[in-house]
């Protein structure tokens, strides 16, 4: 009989992970500047889960739309989420604004811009509220943001 199921075999001193799947993040960096002005960010760059944006000056990384979001998920339904960690490492506030068809609740208000110190990073939880193919009235999302973490500065 075996004890850990058919096809799994661990190593002495290795965790069991056979049958449960291993989070991965892909990072995107890039910079954010007067001259370059506001980016929108693409549906891949958030469903990569980490955001390294050095925001040289005060400046606007906006979330794709609901549609777009919803286009780039497999199988987008109502209630499926996933966490992006953005980092701002410039010496700038960084706004996170809210693209069409989204939501932001911080804390216990609702708004359309977040906002990261020089030197923070935040986590936000995108939650599909909303599928137009699915029958729902239109395309939708919330963006859950979870606790700032400014960096210790020298």
């Amino acid at each position: 009989m075996a004890v850990f199921g058919s096809g799994f075999s661990p190593l002495a001193g290795q965790p069991r992970m056979g049958m449960i799947p291993v989070p991965t993040k892909t990072a995107t960096a890039f910079t954010l500047t007067t001259g370059g002005g506001a980016r929108t960010l693409t549906s891949a760059e958030c469903l990569g889960g980490l955001l390294v944006i050095n925001c040289d000056d005060a400046q606007t990384a906006t979330l794709p739309t609901a549609a777009l979001l919803n286009a780039a998920l497999p199988a987008a339904v109502a209630g499926a989420s996933f966490d992006v960690d953005i980092v701002n490492v410039g010496d700038a506030t960084l706004t996170v604004a809210i693209g069409t068809g989204g939501t932001l609740v911080v804390g216990n208000s609702k708004s359309t811009v977040a906002t990261l110190v020089a030197l923070a990073s935040k986590r936000f939880t995108i939650l599909v509220t909303g599928v137009l193919e699915q029958g729902d009235s239109s395309d939708a999302y919330t963006v859950i943001g979870h606790g700032s973490i400014a960096a210790a500065v020298a």
